[in-house]
């Protein structure tokens, strides 16, 4: 009889080895055609299980249910051993012991055959490549989803914002900043504002400070849009160029005591200042974005993390001066034209002309003078500082309200952050206000210009690359120093072989790296970019690749003309593209690195 039990035990855990190997087999063999998630959408929309990929979902249920036949299996493994352990040497009890161990461990060896194979099947009917895929290319969650309201970022009117899409842990104090690409109508931005018909021209206007409500809201999240912010509990600035809009809270975002989040609404009625609809085509419903603030206040001033020109050396003097900071600056603090803007003084000789300009996520100013020099090889005017001169170049911090260190008096004359603190010049982590915290260093000029194009050195993820994770930046390595004020999404373009109107949002981030590739901070001196197309979750199926347009430029003000990589070198008559870093003749569908001339 015992033998026959036994028998029949084994034959049993074969029959199930068997029957789980057949349906593994079975379930591989049919993965790719399972894998092309036919009506997967339509039936989890159908039957309301929310976002969550119903392939998940049933991966949980037998993951769950798996876990807990295996608790039962090392539970029976404890009862055989306290059976065995309390047999006494009685033959029969030891025998029955031996039998339940037997069948627990069989059991047990089933059970985790059974999860390996099942976890095998989901990677693989996930897309993910099975278990032992490479590790830090599968995407994780739920499949690519399209955002709604966002595609103007980037694709649009829109360039970039602070916060950015998503942030979270941002002060309560902070400010609300969004930049656009093209110069907007006031009065479509603040409630009140009068132009006088000369939308261009500020001189003449009627001025206010008051956020028109009818195409801005701000509101908690989930208190809905109803509940936005009045039109008086918000101050609204701008730059000189009327790209770039400042909205200061009355009171302190959030709570003190959790996190709430917040979203910002641009609606349809914003106006450029051309009196064309900001918003436009697929794109014309507007844009939104959320992030969400922390607990806390900021009382942290900023700092300025690197300079260009290096102090103590000699440029030529079509140069850019370029002040990157540690973290994003209020514009209006730091933009304006020379003859009236006193917050960073370029002296050589007398004061220098010239116009200050915001960049890269509110984290870099730059300096261009207004006396023409050159051209460079687009034909575009190159500007100069005087020749032959030292450079002094002072950055100044602003005057602090008393008793309320770091927060600078408002109107500015000086530098500060997001929240209204005054620039750190001398970098010991305390905010003393002018002239203790003003950052000056000099440099000096010869009579040379340097004419000669920027090139790329790399690009990740490069041409062809498949399998790569749907939220990877791609990074654009250039091989000199960039002007990041000319790394916009005008002039950078993230491109896509798509028929429908779904674009992914995206922005441009840089970095200047010292000469070995590291973060050029800390007194080492920059000496190359890296530009960060940070985007969207890509779309399933689709192929994307980054577009340069010659606009881009470097720190000499030389245009990505002709557009050259490594493979692609800059003297290729006939071909001025580079398309999948070959030359070509005319554009094609693929990772166009470089593009001549802007073609709109």
């Amino acid at each position: 009889m015992q033998k026959g039990t036994k028998s029949f035990n084994i034959k049993n855990a074969r029959f199930l080895v068997v029957i789980l190997l057949s349906l593994a087999f079975f379930f591989v063999l049919l993965s790719p055609a399972l894998a092309l998630e036919v009506g997967v959408e339509e039936v989890s929309e159908e039957i309301e299980l929310g976002e969550t990929d119903i392939r998940i979902i049933i991966a949980r249920i037998i993951n769950v249910f798996l876990g807990l036949l295996g608790i039962i299996a090392l539970l029976l493994i404890l009862y055989g051993g306290f059976l065995w352990m309390t047999a006494g040497g009685v033959p029969e009890r030891v025998e029955k012991a031996k039998k339940v161990l037997i069948n627990a461990v069989i059991g047990l060896a089933i059970i985790l055959t059974s999860w390996a194979i099942t976890w095998f099947i989901f990677n693989v009917l996930l897309g993910e490549g099975g278990v032992f895929g490479p590790p830090g290319e599968r995407p994780t969650g739920p499949p690519p989803t399209y955002e709604s309201f966002s595609s103007a970022l980037g694709n649009g009117i829109v360039d970039y914002h602070y916060p950015p899409r998503g942030d979270t842990d941002v002060p309560r104090n902070t400010k609300i900043m969004v930049t656009f690409k093209r110069e907007m109508l006031i009065e479509s931005i603040i409630e009140g504002y009068d132009d006088n018909d000369t939308p261009l021209d500020t001189s003449d206007d009627t001025s206010s400070e008051l956020l028109n409500t009818d195409n801005i809201k701000i509101y908690r999240t989930a208190d809905g849009e109803d509940a936005h912010l009045r039109e008086d509990q918000v101050r609204v600035r701008f730059t000189d160029d009327l790209q770039s809009f400042v909205f200061e809270p009355g009171e302190w975002l959030g709570s003190a005591s959790e996190d709430v989040s917040y979203t910002v609404t641009l609606g349809p009625g914003l106006t450029r200042a051309d009196g064309e609809d900001a918003f436009q085509g697929a794109l014309s419903d507007g844009y939104q974005w959320n992030f969400e603030v922390g607990t806390f206040v900021d009382v942290t001033p900023p700092r300025v993390r690197s300079v260009f020109p290096v102090a103590g050396e000699e440029y030529p003097k079509n140069v850019m001066i370029q002040i990157n900071f540690n973290e994003p600056i209020d514009p209006t603090s730091a933009t304006g034209h020379s003859s009236r803007f006193t917050n960073i003084l370029v002296e050589g000789g007398g004061v220098v002309l010239g116009s200050f300009a915001i960049a890269n996520q509110y984290k870099t100013v730059e300096f261009i003078p207004d006396e023409a020099c050159g051209t460079n090889t687009c034909g575009g005017e190159v500007f100069c500082l005087p020749g032959g001169v030292d450079i002094d170049v002072t950055v100044r911090a602003a005057t602090m309200r008393s008793g309320e260190e770091p927060a600078a008096v408002f109107p500015y004359n000086g530098i500060v952050d997001m929240a209204g603190n005054s620039l750190d010049g001398n970098d010991d982590d305390t905010a003393q206000g002018p002239p203790d915290d003003n950052y000056a260093w000099s440099f000096s000029t010869s009579n040379n210009v340097y004419i000669a194009p920027p090139g790329v050195d790399s690009v990740n993820p490069g041409p062809g690359e498949s399998g790569v994770a749907p939220d990877l930046p791609i990074d654009i390595t250039w091989d000199v120093l960039m002007s990041l004020s000319s790394m916009n999404g005008a002039n950078i373009m993230l491109g896509d072989n798509r028929t429908d109107d779904l674009s992914v949002w995206y922005t441009l981030d840089s970095d200047s790296l010292a000469e070995d590739g590291s973060p050029a901070e800390g007194g080492i001196p920059p000496h190359h970019t890296k530009t960060s197309i940070r985007h969207g979750i890509f779309l399933e199926e689709t192929q994307y690749y980054p577009e340069i347009f010659s606009e881009v430029k470097d720190v000499y003000q030389n245009c990505f003309s002709p557009a050259a990589t490594r493979n692609c070198p800059k003297d290729r008559s006939g071909a001025p593209w580079c398309c999948d870093v070959a030359p070509s003749s005319s554009r094609t569908a693929g990772s166009c690195l470089g593009i001549p001339t802007k073609e709109r």
